[in-house]
């Protein structure tokens, strides 16, 4: 049996009713797929970034009179929260770090008033200097170790740390290098 979103929006489904199997949906503001890919995550934040960003804008970002410090927090605190919401769990690869960091440089751009053409060319590290910002990929990994020093000073036998540092008993160690987001963990760490 089929459920309609639109009976049970904002209601949880009745007792006893079966529910449909679907490739994707969103829990807690994330993006859960079947297929287990960062890609439609990042796609929903960066839209909803993207939204709040043009609303900010019109206010804040083609106003003069207010300082590049104070619009680049009010940037850091509005914008980079809803773009980087649970980025602490991301896996991210290289092609998504560059969208994301991407993104983050055309808000910085703008927030500046600095146009991207050939004539007026001022490149990624000057803009960094003068907003007093990183990239991306450098907040991600800062949230990341952030997070993993939440965990490691948990409880013992509290479930994220449990999961953090857990092993599978009686499971087949996989021979030959370990996978891409182990790698990430542990350049983050060092």
């Amino acid at each position: 049996m089929k459920l309609l979103s639109k009976v049970l929006r904002g209601r949880s489904p009745p007792l006893g009713s079966l529910l449909s199997v679907v490739d994707k949906f969103s829990y807690l503001g994330s993006v859960v797929n079947s297929s287990n890919n960062l890609d439609d995550q990042i796609n929903q934040r960066i839209r909803k970034a993207t939204t709040y960003f043009g609303r900010l804008s019109s206010r804040d970002c083609k106003n003069h009179h207010l300082a590049i410090k104070l619009k680049i927090r009010v940037y850091t605190a509005c914008i980079l929260s809803v773009l980087l919401y649970s980025s602490e769990t991301w896996c991210t690869y290289r092609r998504q770090e560059n969208r994301l960091n991407a993104f983050h440089f055309r808000c910085l751009r703008s927030i500046l008033g600095v146009s991207w053409s050939y004539m007026n060319h001022v490149p990624n590290s000057t803009i960094l200097h003068l907003t007093g910002s990183y990239d991306l990929t450098t907040i991600i990994r800062q949230r990341r170790l952030h997070w993993l020093g939440q965990v490691h000073r948990m409880e013992d036998g509290r479930l994220p740390k449990d999961i953090l540092y857990g092993e599978f008993y009686n499971a087949p160690c996989r021979i030959g290098r370990p996978k891409h987001c182990s790698e990430r963990r542990s350049q983050n760490v060092k």
